[in-house]
């Protein structure tokens, strides 16, 4: 990845757990043990163009989640160890994890 295209939506990072967006297609996220830098899993993939992606920060490495908004502004969730992709809402602006608990808001049709 070239590092001059790397911005805000497309990298998250925890303390064990790196999130990249694989710009090349668009619907793909590698997820990486940023301890040791191994692949965690396959890769994720979508059906659409991903626009913006993040990782929890609170908890163990366990219970490291990921949220990710596609092109059809779709809020989708998963945990990063066991892929089970759900659905949150839809006509997202934008999402955004809690620092220090697992708590996340969204601001959705304009409205928080």
């Amino acid at each position: 990845v070239a590092t001059e295209f790397l911005n805000r939506q497309m990298i998250s990072l925890s303390n064990d757990t790196l999130a990249v967006l694989d710009r090349a297609g668009g619907k793909c996220i590698h997820l990486l043990d940023a301890i040791h830098g191994k692949p965690l899993g396959a890769p994720l993939t979508h059906m659409i163009d991903i626009n913006d992606v993040a990782l929890n920060q609170a908890g163990p490495a366990t219970e490291r989640q990921l949220i990710f908004i596609d092109a059809n502004r779709a809020l989708y969730i998963t945990p990063v160890l066991r892929r089970c992709v759900v659905k949150l809402c839809s006509i997202v602006d934008s999402a955004m994890w809690h620092e220090g608990a697992n708590m996340l808001a969204a601001v959705v049709s304009e409205k928080l």
